[in-house]
C-alpha cells in the first residue's frame, strides 16, 4: 500500500519450493568454491604454469566440464563410484600437479590431465553434496540448472 505519509516500500516475492532449493544448491555451490581455499589452491596451481590465457582457459574448462560431468553422473545414481577411492585420489591429484610444477615448464597438455582430474573431483563433491539435507526429489533438474 503506497501513500505519502509513508515512504517506505515493502515487496515480497514468494518463492516456490523449486527456486527455493535451487537458491540452496547455487549457494552451497558457490560456499564450495569460495570457503574451500584448498580447491582455489589447487585450481592456481592447475593453472601456474600457464604462460598464455588461451592455455589457461583451456584448463578452466577442462576441469569445470569434468567436474560437472562426474558431479551429474554420481548425484544422479547413473554410476556408483567408492567414497573411499575417490577421497584419496583428490589429495594424489593435488600433490601430482605441486609436484609436477616443479618440473614442467610448459602447459601445453596441462588441460588434459585437468580432465582426468576434474572427474575426480566431481565426484568427490558429489559425495559431499549426498551428505546435505536438500531435497533428492527433482535432483537431476537442480543439477543440471545450477551447475
Amino acid at each position: 500500500m503506497l501513500d505519502t505519509k509513508n515512504k517506505d516500500v515493502h515487496i515480497t516475492i514468494a518463492q516456490t519450493e523449486s527456486e527455493s532449493v535451487l537458491w540452496k544448491y547455487f549457494v552451497l555451490g558457490i560456499e564450495h568454491i569460495l570457503t574451500g581455499y584448498d580447491h582455489l589452491l589447487f585450481l592456481l596451481s592447475l593453472v601456474l604454469i600457464a604462460s598464455r590465457y588461451k592455455d589457461a582457459l583451456k584448463i578452466v574448462t577442462a576441469f569445470t566440464i569434468a567436474h560437472s560431468i562426474t558431479l551429474f553422473l554420481v548425484a544422479t545414481d547413473r554410476i556408483q563410484v567408492s567414497s573411499h577411492w575417490v577421497e584419496a585420489l583428490i589429495p594424489l591429484t593435488i600433490c601430482y600437479v605441486a609436484v609436477e610444477n616443479m618440473f614442467v615448464q610448459k602447459a601445453k597438455w596441462r588441460w588434459q590431465l585437468t580432465t582426468l582430474f576434474g572427474l575426480i573431483h566431481g565426484m568427490g563433491f558429489a559425495g559431499a553434496l549426498a551428505e546435505t539435507e536438500l531435497p533428492k526429489s527433482n535432483q537431476t533438474a537442480y543439477l543440471i540448472t545450477a551447475d
